[in-house]
């Protein structure tokens, strides 16, 4: 009996023994579930961001500002914002305090530009775009699992929403803000730089958040030109008035002349000088002369085919440059949209490939005709040629740019899009003269398209070369190409597998409104290097071609529409393997 007690008394207490450790298990865990949750909980702000930006704008002035004149001019705005003065109560309405639809991309609260600019008395309205910048803390994880739906959130914190979408290329970074703020015209951008920090640092300080302000001084505006008209402005204002002038003058002589013609019943054309070269008739004439045994005219009808998905795709561009209030179909578009209108960089390729097969098709016969000619002489004319024929029209593109671009348009974005490519081409002019634009900085570049006509000049010259032993050696001539061929396309293989970037230039958001800053562009977008493929060959099929003619080969309907399908096919294939590459 007592035996059987013992062993009941022992076998209890271990029970109670286990019993008590797993409460003590239960109640560490419990306990380290709370730690955790109180932890992450300590992670998020306990104000929304918005909230945040209010407490720091609400009662915004410059009254701190270092500069006495801002110091002055923010004094005299708060005393007639007391007494609610009209020119006042403009410039404290002007711009916005409580921002909205961060969360969906609205990264740009821009105000109203116009309503504080067009304050003129008792002080002038000036409009500055500021830059703000959200900080973390460092090491805090604001990542989540992010879907391709985006308005699938779950159930993460919107401050995940913001800052876990930093860093992503296809999205619009949420944490990355442009400020639009109305202040006296007496305060510099350095003032309202430091007036922000310092009250964005009380603000975000008791959330262990930090804040990085910029205000570039070009981004302050007034409505006056600010844009300074120097010497070259007006001697390029003079000499394109003394252009239109002689074309004006040039037009109505041969207008004259022509009337005179019909009036005396007089047969034949007006004889044609040098000065009708200026009239505005014979362009016009020039320009709609159509030759309908040229035996290019089909890649005239390809260029306009071309061109048209260019300007869409550059009006595309110039949407997206802009800032937009919700950019959410922009982000879907990256993340399920068609990959031709992400990665349709390369669409000027095909002008690359006509000008390829034309080059031959139109300096093969002038090589044979002149057998006598030195080989220098033979080379540099049609080079000299060409560059003559572009030059007129390049300059007047770079001269408007640079001095009449600046002064003909206003607005918050004006001088960031206008000014410094102005100064950009009135420092580095001579690259684009030298056709070498392509191998500069693009941050230094004059006309950012530009790069097009500098490699297609650098293409024109080597295929030159490449056409005129051709025409002296055939089998020379094959060879060079083929080892160019070889070049073209072995460089850009070796250099994208080296530095393992993508094999297809793609933008991503953040850089659509300031492209320039996209190091691809540098690398490879501009490169005549990565862009030559096309080109050479277009200049080996004009040499296939030349030799199915030479053999009399005909192709069936059957084969050219065969072949044509199957070319589409291949398209297709290509793009759709290439969306699911993305």
């Amino acid at each position: 009996m007592s035996r059987a007690l013992l062993t009941i008394a022992l076998f209890a207490s271990v029970l109670l023994s286990v019993l008590l450790q797993s409460a003590e298990g239960a109640g560490a865990d419990f306990s380290d579930h709370i730690l955790q949750r109180d932890a992450a909980t300590d992670q998020i702000p306990g104000l929304w961001l918005s909230d945040l930006f209010y407490r720091a704008l609400n009662n915004f002035t410059l009254r701190r500002a270092d500069g006495p004149a801002c110091r002055r001019q923010s004094a005299l705005y708060e005393e007639h914002l007391s007494n609610h003065t009209s020119w006042a109560v403009r410039m404290l309405e002007s711009w916005d305090r409580y921002p909205v639809g961060l969360l969906s991309g609205n990264t740009y609260q821009m105000g109203v530009y116009d309503e504080c600019v067009d304050i003129r008395y008792p002080l002038k309205g000036q409009y500055c775009l500021s830059e703000i910048k959200v900080i973390p803390p460092a090491g805090r994880d604001y990542s989540f699992k992010r879907t391709e739906d985006l308005d699938d959130f779950g159930n993460n914190h919107a401050w995940k929403t913001i800052l876990g979408w930093a860093d992503y290329q296809d999205q619009v970074p949420r944490n990355h803000f442009h400020w639009g703020i109305c202040i006296p015209d007496g305060c510099s951008a350095l003032d309202l730089q430091t007036s922000l920090q310092r009250e964005f640092d009380e603000a975000f300080s008791p959330e262990q958040f930090k804040t990085v302000v910029r205000v570039d001084p070009i981004m302050c505006r007034v409505r006056e030109d600010m844009y300074p008209y120097d010497t070259p402005y007006y001697v390029t204002w003079w000499i394109f008035f003394l252009l239109v002038l002689i074309c004006c003058c040039a037009t109505l002589h041969h207008l004259i002349r022509i009337s005179y013609q019909q009036n005396t019943n007089e047969n034949g054309e007006v004889p044609s000088t040098f000065l009708y070269e200026f009239s505005f008739i014979e362009s016009i004439k020039t320009l709609l002369k159509f030759n309908k045994h040229d035996k290019i005219n089909f890649f005239s009808t390809l260029k306009v085919m071309t061109m048209v998905f260019i300007l869409y795709g550059h009006k595309l561009f110039a949407l997206f440059s802009n800032p937009i209030s919700n950019p959410k179909f922009m982000e879907n578009i990256y993340l399920n949209g068609p990959a031709i209108i992400v990665t349709g960089l390369n669409i000027v390729d095909p002008f690359f490939y006509i000008s390829g097969y034309i080059i031959h098709t139109s300096l093969s016969r002038e090589f044979q005709k002149k057998k006598d000619e030195s080989v220098w002489k033979a080379l540099s004319i049609p080079i000299i040629e060409r560059i003559i024929r572009l030059l007129p029209a390049y300059c007047a593109m770079m001269a408007i740019t640079a001095h009449f671009v600046p002064h003909i348009g206003d607005g918050p974005l004006w001088p960031l899009r206008s000014w410094e490519e102005a100064e950009k081409c009135k420092n580095y002019w001579w690259t684009n003269l030298l056709f070498i634009s392509n191998f500069v900085d693009v941050n230094h570049q004059c006309l950012f398209m530009s790069w097009y006509l500098s490699c297609d000049i650098q293409f024109f010259i080597i295929g030159v070369i490449v056409v005129y032993v051709y025409t002296k050696n055939t089998k020379y001539g094959i060879a060079l190409l083929g080892t160019i061929i070889g070049l073209s396309i072995s460089l850009p293989f070796i250099i994208t597998l080296w530095t393992r970037r993508d094999g297809i230039d793609k933008f991503p958001l953040p850089s659509l409104l300031f492209p320039k800053n996209f190091f691809l562009l540098n690398e490879s977008y501009r490169a005549s290097y990565m862009r030559a493929t096309p080109f050479f060959g277009g200049l080996a099929m004009s040499f296939v071609v030349e030799r199915l003619k030479e053999k009399k080969v005909k192709f069936s309907q059957t084969v050219v529409h065969g072949g044509t399908l199957a070319i589409g096919t291949v398209f297709f294939l290509a793009s759709v393997l290439r969306r699911c590459i993305l």
